[in-house]
This record gives structure tokens, sequence and C-alpha cells, in this order.
């Protein structure tokens, strides 16, 4: 009777999870949010929620163009690993002509980590051990190709939350556009990472109007030549005014954080007993 019970409860989220916002609510309480959201899916799936940890991994351009986000982004991201429940795991990779995996700038999430990765990421723009022209450009490619490695590197973590912050500007007065080859390096990395496991990708756009009709911007052909044909796709979240939006937005985040792991419970659920529909209710 659960087994039914879930499965009829879980068409009705699924379709629940496209036709309403998530953000906008004022419960900022991750577990308590989706109480209120949906009570019934949240008691059926309370034991798997506990259990079922996620890997999040923001890709943060820290290039020239991106330091006068800082002062609103460090405090932003202390905050939401503040309210990341421990077993969660956290990576941060900074990237501007580099995309660099640093040792302090991930791990799974519990008390002392949790006090370590607040602590370094107020490194963020001038970490001592970034390359000298770290900050002359943005690779966009090197960042994807990170991402790709960290999911299958940490393929225990059937979920994954994968954040971009950057203004998608490749240049430092020259046109440094991913060509055709790299861009379908990306994608396939990118889409063979993702097979087998809930991704979750989001874009944060911080360009403005000037930036987009500068040499180098290349979210159009990100979007159209990376993500198309990944099965979660991704979400552009272009911010008009992206200083205190920053914190609106992670802010936001924080509540969303038990839905995603609800959406990845459920679709990894359905992968592995897929429901079957007749085309009229389809």
């Amino acid at each position: 009777m659960k087994k039914i019970e879930k499965n009829v409860i879980c068409f009705m989220f699924l379709f629940g999870l496209f036709i309403s916002p998530i953000f906008g609510q004022e419960n900022s309480n991750p577990l308590a949010f989706l109480e209120q959201k949906c009570p019934n899916l949240t008691e059926l799936y309370r034991e798997e929620l506990g259990k079922y940890p996620v890997h999040y991994i923001f890709a943060i351009d820290v290039s020239g163009t991106m330091v006068k986000y800082q002062e609103d982004l460090v405090p932003a991201l202390a905050t939401f690993f503040d309210a990341l429940p421990d077993g969660d795991r956290v990576t941060v990779i900074p990237f501007g002509t580099e995309a660099l995996d640093l040792m302090d700038f991930s791990g799974r999430i519990d008390p002392d980590v949790r006090r370590s990765l607040k602590s370094n990421i107020s490194t963020l723009y001038n970490n001592p051990n970034y390359p000298k022209n770290m900050k002359q450009c943005t690779d966009i490619g090197k960042a994807m190709s990170l991402i790709s490695k960290k999911i299958n590197l940490t393929s225990e973590y059937k979920a994954n939350v994968v954040m971009v912050l950057t203004d998608f500007r490749n240049d430092d007065g020259k046109e440094h556009k991913p060509s055709q080859s790299q861009l379908e390096k990306m994608d396939e990395d990118f889409a063979a990472a993702i097979q087998n496991v809930y991704t979750r990708c989001v874009a944060l756009d911080l360009a403005t109007a000037a930036d987009k009709a500068k040499p180098g911007y290349c979210l159009p052909e990100l979007k159209d030549k990376v993500f198309y044909s990944s099965t979660s796709g991704v979400e552009i979240v272009a911010l008009t005014n992206p200083g205190p939006v920053i914190r609106q937005w992670f802010e936001e985040l924080k509540r969303e954080i038990m839905v995603m792991k609800m959406r990845a419970i459920i679709d990894d659920e359905n992968r592995l007993a897929p429901a079957t529909l007749k085309t009229e209710v389809d």
C-alpha cells in the first residue's frame, strides 16, 4: 500500500514542481519548508531524505571583472554552508585562466569542515595559491572540465547541484570564445558525468548589457552547444542588479535544499522502476 501511495504522490509532486514556483516562500528552514509544501510526501520519504547526501559544486569566476562581487558573494556562500545538513558535500572551484581544485575549498560537511570552508573562502578572490595570471581572463572550458571531473570522482553522491557564477566573458581585450571542438568536448564530458545521477545545473549570468556587447561573451554558445543535449539541462538566471541580488538568491537556494533532495530521490526511484502511463493520461 505504501508503494502505491508513493507512486501516486510522486507523480503529483513531480507535476507540481513544474507548475509551481519554489522560491519566494517565507520559511527559511529547509526541512520545514518541504514539510509545509508537501507534508505527506515528506513523511513518506523522511528516512530517505536523511540518508541522501547532495554534492554542491560552486564554480566561481574570480577574474578581474568579477572582483566587484566578492563583498556580496563570500558572505552569501558562508550562510549557505550554515544551512547544509551534515553529510552533504561542498566543492568550490575558483576559475579564471585556470580552474583550480584546492584542498581547503571542499569537504563533506560536518562542524569542522563547515568552519574551515567559511574561513577559507575569505581568500576566494586573493588566494596566494593562484597562478599570477589567474585574473587575466576567464576560461569557461576549464571550469566545465573540472566540474565534470569532480562529479565523476564523487560518484557515491546520487545528486549533484552545480552552480556557475560568472559574467561569461572570456576576454582580456581580445576575443576568447570557446572553439567548436572545445564546446563539443565540454558537452561530451558533462553529459557523460551526469548520465546516471540527478544533476541540476544553474548558471548565474552576472553580465551587464554592456558586458554582453563586448568581445568574448560566450553564454549563447554554451547554452546552445554544451547544455542542450544534457538531460538535466541548465537554468540560466540573469541578475540585472547582481550585487545585492546574489545574497537573496542564496537565501532562496537554502530553502530548496530539501526539495532538490526529494527530486533526486524520486528521479532515482523512477529510473530503477519507471512508471508506465497510457498515452491519453500522459
